[in-house]
């Protein structure tokens, strides 16, 4: 059987991360970021490059993202090398806020997958 969101294990370099970002119902996207970033610098460049498919869930800003990972919603000033180590590809749920709402510290029940 076929998985919805089929994650891809290919090389990521040393230095960086491969994050699948999963956002609603059956989308995806794939991308490499610097394992050095912090999540709200991955955002900022998530948010620069929005896959086209995805026009009609695009925040105003990149500050409305939210990552979910591990169970819980993860700060912006988390660094990616604390949460994956580098090589490796791990995937992340996204969330939208309304505008306005402050980064949150919930945790969710959200599954997290590293390979």
């Amino acid at each position: 059987m076929v998985g919805i969101w089929p994650v891809s294990c290919a090389q990521v370099p040393e230095d960086q991360v491969g994050l699948r970002f999963l956002l609603g119902e059956r989308k995806s996207e794939m991308q490499n970021f610097a394992a050095t970033n912090n999540l709200e610098q991955v955002m900022e460049e998530f948010f620069s490059a929005w896959p086209e498919e995805w026009t009609s869930m695009k925040p105003k800003a990149a500050n409305q993202l939210r990552v979910i990972y591990g169970g819980g919603v993860r700060p912006g000033t988390t660094q990616l090398s604390s949460l994956v180590n580098g090589g490796s590809t791990a995937i992340m749920h996204l969330h939208v806020a309304p505008e306005g709402l402050p980064e949150a510290a919930t945790s969710s029940m959200s599954k997290s997958v590293v390979c």
